[in-house]
């Protein structure tokens, strides 16, 4: 429980706000499949999740074994 409690910040909590006036908005107009998108807000924010998961979107960094080679340039007149 304090994993989720931990390492708020400012899009996080806008996040949860967003999520909470969407619900609210969508009970007040009874439109259902609002609500369910603003659970999904809500709970990104709760669960600290992000649209591509815990940041598993980024590719991996290639590792660059090849040893460069000098250039040489000639001016050109």
């Amino acid at each position: 429980m304090k994993r989720y409690a931990a390492n708020w910040n400012g899009i996080r909590l806008l996040r949860l706000g967003a999520g909470l006036l969407i619900i609210l908005a969508a009970l007040q107009t009874k439109e259902w499949l609002l609500m369910t998108g603003g659970v999904v807000v809500a709970l990104m924010a709760l669960l600290n999740a992000r649209c591509c998961g815990s940041s598993t979107c980024n590719r991996p960094v290639r590792k660059n074994d090849k040893q460069t080679n000098a250039i040489s340039y000639e001016e050109v007149r």
